[in-house]
Order: C-alpha cells, then sequence, then structure tokens
C-alpha cells in the first residue's frame, strides 16, 4: 500500500511538473541570439519592466536607441526575455510583411475586448478586413471634407471659451483639460452625431467623464492587467461578472464602474441613431456650423451601409458597431488632445515658431476666408508651415511611444541597420522565437540618428520644409503617415489618423489665429501612461498651464 501511495505521488508531482513547464514555457522565452545586446535585469522578478513603464521612464527607452542600436533585448517578468524593435526594415516585417506571425499581445486584445469588445484592435483576418472595408469609406478625404465643419463650429466653442476666461481676467489657462473637451465634442458630433455638452469643462456628462477617467483607472491597476489572460479564461461571463463584483479592491471597481457607463451609453446612442433620432441635437447658429441633424456623423453613415452591405460577408452585427462606437472615443480623445497640447506648449517655448506659424494662417485668411468652405478646407489642409508644426510634433513627440507583438512562430527578422553584439560581431537579422514578445519602438523609430541626422532629437519644424535626408529615404519608415510610425502602418495602422490630422489643423488654425501662448511660471513634465500627458510636479493630476492673451488682435479671426 505504501509502495502504491507512493507511486501516485510520484505520478502527480510529474504531472504537475509537466504542466508547470508547459505553462513556464508558454510565458518565459529565452532569446535565440546570445549575443543581442540589451540592459541588464533591475531584478530577477521584474526585469526592465518597471524602469520601462514608469511615469519617468522615458528616457529609458530613448537609452535603448542611444546604448544598443535598432534593436535589443529586454527582460520581462521572472526571466522572459523580450526584443525591442526601433529599426525600420525590421518593423516593415512585424507590420506588413509578416502581419500573420506577428499578432497582438494576449494581454492587449484581452483588455481591448474588455473595453472596446469586437473593434478593429481584437479582431484579426477576414474578420479584420470585413470591417476595415465597411469603415475605409467614412475616413475618406471627401467624407472629411463633409466632417470639417463641423469640427470647426467646436473649435469655434473653444475659441469663445478662452475669450471668455482672458475677458475675465484669466490669463493662466489650463489648455490640455480645454483640448480634451475639444477632441471628445468632436468626436462627439462628427462621429457619433451626439453633443457632451460642449467644450466646457465644468459640465457634467458622466459619458464624458467616464472616458476621460479610464485611461488613468488602467494605468492605476498596474502589474494586475498582465493576469488578464488568465482570469478571462475562467468559468463563464457571468461567473467572471461575479467574482470581479466580489474583488475588494477600490480600482477595479472603478475600473469596472467606468465600462459599465461607457457600455451603457454606448448603446443607448447606437439605439437612437437605429430609430433615426439624434441623441443630443445641436441647432448651430454659427456661420460655419453644422447641425447633427444632417446624419453625416460617422456611426450615422457606419449604419447605413452596414444596412445596405450582405448578411454573410460584410454586415457588422450590433456588438461590432457599438464595440467600434467605444473605440472611436478612446483613439483620439486622448492622443489628439495630448498633441495638441504638447504643440502649444512648444510653440509657447519657440516664440518664433508661433510668430511664423500666425503669419502663414493670417495671410491664408486673407486670401480665402473660412466662407469659401470647401475651398478653405482643400487650402488649410496644405499649409507648408503648418503641416510642418504638426508633422514634427507628431515625430518627435507620439502619443504612443510603443505597441508590442507576440511572435506566433519561430521566424526571421532583418535588421536595416545592424547592430552590434556583445561578442563585438555585426547582426544583422534577428531570431524571433515562438511565442516571444516583441516591441515596436514608435519614438524611438521616429528620433534615430541614423536615418533623421544628428539634430533627430531637436524639436525643428523647418526640416519638413527642406529635402529629407537620403537616409532617411533610404530607410523606407513603413508608417501610414509618411516617413514615421506614430499611426504605425499596414493593415492594422490607425484608421482615423485623417480625422485626427483635419481636428489638429482646424484647432490650431483657430488657436493660434487669435491668441498668443507663453509658458507660465508652472514647472511642465511629461510622464507616461497609456500616452503621454502633461503634469505639474506636486499636483497630481494631468494639465498644462500656459499664459493665453490677445495682444495683437483686438478682433477675433472670424
Amino acid at each position: 500500500m505504501a509502495f502504491i501511495h507512493f507511486s501516485w505521488l510520484s505520478i502527480s508531482a510529474l504531472v504537475t511538473y509537466w504542466i508547470l513547464r508547459r505553462i513556464w514555457a508558454n510565458f518565459v522565452i529565452v532569446c535565440i541570439d546570445k549575443t543581442l545586446p540589451g540592459p541588464t535585469r533591475a531584478s530577477w522578478i521584474t526585469g526592465n519592466i518597471l524602469q520601462l513603464r514608469a511615469p519617468t521612464g522615458l528616457a529609458d527607452h530613448h537609452a535603448l536607441l542611444d546604448k544598443y542600436g535598432s534593436a535589443a533585448k529586454i527582460h520581462g517578468l521572472f526571466g522572459d526575455e523580450q526584443i525591442y524593435f526601433s529599426d525600420p526594415l525590421a518593423i516593415r516585417h512585424i507590420l506588413i510583411n509578416d502581419l500573420s506571425v506577428f499578432r497582438e499581445t494576449r494581454v492587449f486584445v484581452t483588455l481591448n475586448k474588455l473595453i472596446f469588445g469586437d473593434a478593429l484592435t481584437t479582431v484579426h483576418d477576414a474578420h479584420h478586413r470585413k470591417q476595415r472595408k465597411i469603415l475605409n469609406p467614412l475616413f475618406s478625404a471627401k467624407h472629411m471634407r463633409e466632417l470639417a465643419p463641423i469640427i470647426h463650429g467646436v473649435a469655434y466653442d473653444l475659441r469663445d471659451s478662452i475669450k471668455g476666461k482672458i475677458q475675465q481676467g484669466e490669463t493662466k489657462i489650463d489648455v490640455l483639460s480645454l483640448l480634451w473637451c475639444t477632441a471628445i465634442e468632436s468626436l462627439g458630433q462628427a462621429g457619433l452625431g451626439y453633443s457632451f455638452g460642449g467644450v466646457d469643462e465644468r459640465e457634467n456628462n458622466a459619458y464624458r467623464d467616464s472616458v476621460k477617467h479610464l485611461f488613468p483607472a488602467l494605468d492605476s491597476l498596474g502589474p494586475i492587467v498582465l493576469a488578464l489572460p488568465t482570469l478571462s479564461r475562467i468559468g463563464t461571463s457571468r461567473l467572471r461578472r461575479y467574482l470581479v463584483d466580489c474583488l475588494p479592491s477600490s480600482r477595479i471597481q472603478k475600473f469596472k464602474g467606468l465600462i459599465d457607463i461607457i457600455d451603457i451609453n454606448g448603446r443607448d446612442i447606437l439605439n437612437q441613431k437605429r430609430d433615426g433620432l439624434n441623441a443630443s441635437p445641436v441647432e448651430s447658429n454659427k456661420p460655419h456650423g453644422r447641425s447633427l441633424r444632417d446624419n453625416s456623423d460617422i456611426v450615422t453613415r457606419l449604419l447605413s451601409a452596414n444596412e445596405s452591405s450582405s448578411q454573410t460577408t460584410g454586415h457588422l452585427s450590433k456588438g461590432e458597431v457599438l464595440a467600434l462606437i467605444s473605440h472611436l472615443l478612446f483613439a483620439s480623445s486622448e492622443t489628439t488632445s495630448g498633441l495638441l497640447a504638447r504643440i502649444l506648449e512648444m510653440l509657447a517655448r519657440h516664440p518664433d515658431v508661433q510668430g511664423r506659424l500666425r503669419n502663414e494662417l493670417q495671410q491664408i485668411q486673407a486670401k480665402i476666408p473660412v466662407s469659401e468652405g470647401e475651398i478653405f478646407y482643400k487650402k488649410l489642409g496644405k499649409l507648408p508651415y503648418l503641416n510642418a508644426v504638426i508633422n514634427e510634433s507628431l515625430r518627435l513627440y507620439p502619443p504612443v511611444i510603443l505597441m508590442e507583438r507576440t511572435a506566433t512562430k519561430d521566424i526571421v527578422v532583418p535588421l536595416h541597420t545592424p547592430v552590434k553584439g556583445t561578442d563585438g560581431q555585426l547582426i544583422t537579422q534577428i531570431h524571433v522565437a515562438k511565442n516571444q514578445n516583441v516591441t515596436i519602438g514608435i519614438a524611438n523609430c521616429n528620433r534615430d540618428r541614423r536615418n533623421w541626422g544628428h539634430d533627430a532629437d531637436e524639436w525643428r519644424p523647418e526640416r519638413w520644409l527642406e529635402p529629407l535626408p537620403a537616409t532617411l529615404v533610404d530607410a523606407r519608415i513603413p508608417g501610414v503617415h509618411p516617413h514615421m510610425m506614430t499611426f504605425l502602418g499596414g493593415e492594422r495602422s490607425c484608421i482615423g489618423y485623417s480625422f485626427a490630422l483635419l481636428e489638429m489643423e482646424i484647432v490650431l488654425w483657430e488657436l493660434i489665429s487669435n491668441f498668443e501662448f507663453n509658458l507660465s511660471d508652472e514647472t511642465i513634465s511629461w510622464r507616461l501612461g497609456s500616452t503621454q500627458y502633461p503634469q505639474v510636479p506636486g499636483k497630481g493630476i494631468q494639465m498644462l498651464p500656459l499664459e493665453v492673451s490677445t495682444p495683437f488682435a483686438q478682433v477675433l479671426v472670424e
């Protein structure tokens, strides 16, 4: 009996060992190329993750490029080894040539499914192509021109709000808060046919507030998100919901509550749209505004296109449409407002650039007034210095600095610029192991001196008015927006980047034509979260206070 008992213990131990080995084999991957350089890990448990994911970790990301080159080994949890790529040829293979091999990480997909559902970021292959096929016409240049007056109407509201603050004696203004309200209102009106209550940051709107606080709530969860893929496989959705409700963590409950509010309001908007109603119709009396009753918003067009598509090959389910509504809000509100805030700060730091930009805008206004409608919007997108300022800010300060992928099989990735191995030999290609995570270094690719030249770390809009370096042209950076990876590239690039560019052009037109921006007495520190965001040390909230005035114009540009 003792022998039998011992045998069962042995078998149980072997089975347990085998299961743990399988889990370990999928979770902990080591680099095939043993000489690939990279930083030493801070600890065996956390690797380099705490440094690279810290709010102050941007310098650590830049150090990878400066010290090791366009590819480096970094350490994940419990000895896991990952590869950090900022090489344009490697990124081209990850995002385009070998797209079917490199998938979004399980953590990314699980988290996005939790927040959005089956949106563009969580579906693949034919499912993804079906969604893109329906959505692509909605982000065409023609449709963007139709949406431009709606966005301009929101920009007018922003202008009037700042004007009112100045008239009341308030000159130090938190522009980030106003820009975020502007971004979400532009998306609401032009994207959903819905108003969140204008650009007044004091306006209470549960839907808008939930969208605003979701990313900070997500960032506060920290390492908990790494457990999501495992937790998502426990029982049924009803059981998982019950277990989450029982958790004593206030951070998790807050995050869950925000998702619930977003889901409920998204469903309400979708139902009203389906019934041919507007959630909050706005009859604009501005000369270039547009009523939301004209049904030109993206979601109304989406529903119309969806109704006319095939039920079997091109039709989107109600859940997919709802997921796309949420995705529209999040994909642009944080990123666009953050980048606009960064542009205003850089213009405040470089008054000569701000003055030159203002002169260009005022000259075009004298030639082609906004009342010219479509002619004006076509010209707005072709202003050389405005585009140079936007492009340089997109290049140097991408709101999202990285994306991650997981290899589904062993594969070799070539490098445009070889890196020197720890043995002194040049590495021209890197072996990526099955289940190994790779990082696409968006920010590092955008500022690599080997491609951009010695001044790659400088904010210099004039570079976009000069012949581009031959090294940059030869690098063939595979971004959907030329010469940068800010909006990614390939089939899974940012579908709404044209909307973001249009919004930035219109908002900067209104702000720079009418106001002068200068630095305040507050210190500004940019930090890392889900996106880059500004903060005043000691105040603990996202904000960007600038001095705003109108010393050069008594009458605002109309």
